[in-house]
């Protein structure tokens, strides 16, 4: 095995915050009503323009169906500016009737009582029978329903089908039974067979939902209901040590390369055509057509090798790519949850809207997706349909402060590939941490 030598590590990422939220608990307390305090409804949600557009002709259709609806004043920004943006309109008691969620920010708004329980609207005015059985308590936390899944994406090996021929001249593996010793002999395959030009599989080692995905295939979740760490220390040991094989061998990006395309798609080496593989979100599937032309598939993860620690099950669940919530305050909550309901699942809202806002969380409509959609948004399609078989849901969202747990993740992963850790004492001090940092 190659000499590991230390590297100087890039400048760090500037270090996560906390939102307004946790500064502003008093602005909360006093939140009395949502909607800006004028007339009519207030909405609020990320993206760009094709999905603003398409977003304000569902609601146009919504009040079009029902007569005396108010009127809806939207508002729509890039994911940062949203958050911002939200935190100072929910701290100031300004929220809109109706927002988007994620499920990392959840528990935060709902410890501040910024949100509307909607438990008792699933009885009859919000269906969620036609959402996948495995997404439909996304939005629960700590016992209560307090958001609605919007749209959804799974964890997945993307590949560059084309790279994968010209350097191993074979297709894509049988993913429903490969495990990890098969993706690091496949990536070692291809960096072999491209002359060392074309690493196999882009650095993952720093990416705590593929780390959360291996936990759960041996039966264990990141965090306990207590926010607690629930894996065994040496679960982190044995990942950091995987992906520190895979640099030596060249089957994964040195930890340079790698720093140099942090949150940069365009820079990554997938594409760069310097690795064939990367696990991402079915969403980065779009992405990567847009940068690279190519023919991409998209794999289930593999699995544990047989005798591996813990009791094996599928580690895939249908992530919440997006949420839709109702704030606490609203003085339309019937109307709001009308809404939401119409998003979810009316035909109406489904045709215009389409994939925009990601994955439906319906069977049915992604099948009529599937119909006029483009071959990459269809890789995505089918694969979801794949991974609302083969999954398990999650047993919670995320704790309070999973965010800065899960962005620091990747600097344990840098220091062990600059050589200034051990995969043991990497693993022991994100234990630490992540124990300190959550639910702090």
């Amino acid at each position: 095995m190659p000499q590991h030598t230390a590297r100087t590590p890039p400048h760090p990422r500037r270090p996560p915050r906390r939102t307004l939220l946790r500064l502003a608990a008093t602005g909360l307390v006093a939140a009395g009503c949502g909607g800006g305090g004028g007339s009519g409804m207030a909405a609020s949600w990320w993206g760009d323009p094709g999905l603003n557009e398409a977003l304000n002709e569902a609601v146009d259709a919504f009040r079009a169906a029902g007569e005396g609806r108010p009127r809806v004043r939207s508002e729509f920004l890039p994911w940062d500016g949203y958050w911002d943006k939200l935190a100072t309109r929910t701290a100031g008691g300004d929220a809109p009737d109706l927002m988007m969620q994620a499920a990392t920010y959840l528990p935060e708004y709902v410890g501040r009582g910024a949100l509307r329980p909607l438990d008792h609207y699933l009885t009859g005015e919000l269906r969620l029978d036609g959402v996948d059985e495995s997404a439909r308590s996304t939005g629960r936390y700590r016992g209560r329903t307090y958001a609605v899944i919007a749209a959804t994406n799974a964890l997945t090996v993307i590949v560059n089908r084309d790279l994968l021929r010209e350097t191993t001249g074979r297709d894509l593996p049988e993913d429903r039974s490969w495990t990890w010793d098969d993706l690091e002999r496949l990536a070692e395959d291809v960096h072999r067979g491209s002359g060392g030009e074309v690493h196999g599989i882009q650095d993952a080692g720093g990416d705590l939902m593929a780390f959360q995905l291996f936990v759960r295939q041996r039966g264990r979740e990141l965090f306990d209901e207590d926010d607690r760490p629930a894996f065994p220390a040496d679960w982190l040991t044995e990942w950091l040590a995987l992906w520190q094989r895979l640099r030596d061998s060249g089957a994964a990006p040195p930890p340079d390369m790698s720093a140099e395309s942090i949150d940069m798609a365009a820079q990554s080496p997938m594409v760069r055509r310097r690795a064939a593989m990367t696990f991402g979100w079915t969403q980065d599937i779009a992405s990567y057509a847009s940068l690279l032309e190519s023919e991409y598939g998209a794999l289930l993860p593999p699995g544990p090798a047989p005798g591996a620690p813990g009791r094996a099950r599928p580690g895939l669940w249908v992530n919440a790519a997006s949420l839709w919530s109702v704030a606490a305050g609203t003085r339309h909550p019937d109307v709001a949850v009308a809404l939401v309901d119409f998003l979810v699942n009316d035909r109406r809202a489904e045709e215009r809207i389409g994939t925009l806002l990601g994955t439906p969380p319906r069977a049915e409509a992604r099948a009529r997706a599937r119909g006029t959609a483009d071959p990459v948004t269809r890789t995505g399609l089918d694969y979801m349909d794949r991974v609302a078989r083969h999954s398990t849901p999650l047993p919670r969202v995320w704790p309070l402060g999973f965010t800065e747990a899960r962005d620091e993740f990747n600097r344990y992963n840098q220091d062990v590939g600059f050589g200034l850790r051990s995969p043991e004492a990497a693993a022991g001090a994100y234990y630490d941490f992540a124990a300190g940092v959550v639910a702090a």
